[in-house]
């Protein structure tokens, strides 16, 4: 019986092992080896994944997380007039076990292609912007606080303390001005008493 048994398991082992193909229908979860770039890219260039996940196919079989896909890169298109750029890629091979099954894709979602140094710089850039805005903010509102302990009230003639004309109104200030009636574009501030 035992021996039935073990015959039976490498049949069914060899069947798998047989297997030249992915079935239809089978979603593979791929993570991109490297990025891609349309500037840099041509048809035909070879393109690599990893699985990140086991896979079950219908016969039981799995793919484990780690197998390689390899494709290549179809079409380029570069970006013109302000659009997007093209890139169309296949992968056409999934190396299972030191066994290359062939394979015929289509793209269902894409989660991200941009680099990680590229997300990195765009991170760094939103957090600064957002610092840079945070600190300007406060740095008005500790102006009008100053200005209003000495009996200087600007929020009457101009919305933005750090616009132009508020500028120019502090500008005036600083060298000693008490009264900018007579100036363009002063809003015709009297300072004092």
């Amino acid at each position: 019986m035992k021996t039935a048994l073990l015959s039976g398991l490498l049949f069914l082992a060899a069947e798998l092992l047989g297997q030249n193909s992915i079935p239809a229908g089978t979603i593979l979860p791929l993570r991109l080896n490297s990025s891609l770039n349309s500037k840099k890219s041509n048809p035909g260039d070879i393109v690599t994944a990893r699985l990140m996940q086991d896979v079950v196919l219908p016969s039981g079989e799995k793919i484990h997380a780690g197998s390689k896909a390899v494709g290549h890169v179809l079409e380029v298109v570069a970006a013109k007039n302000g659009g997007g750029a093209k890139l169309s890629l296949q992968f056409d091979t999934l190396e299972v076990s030191h066994r290359r099954l062939s394979m015929t894709t289509n793209l269902r979602a894409l989660i991200s292609m941009m680099e990680v140094g590229e997300q990195r710089t765009w991170r760094n850039m939103t957090r600064m912007k957002l610092q840079l805005t945070r600190d300007r903010v406060r740095l008005q509102s500790q102006m009008e606080c100053l200005l209003e302990e000495m009996r200087i009230k600007l929020s009457l003639v101009v919305s933005n303390l750090l616009d132009a004309s508020g500028l120019r109104i502090l500008r005036a200030l600083a060298e000693g001005e008490t009264e900018l009636a007579d100036r363009p574009h002063s809003g015709g501030v009297i300072f004092g008493d």
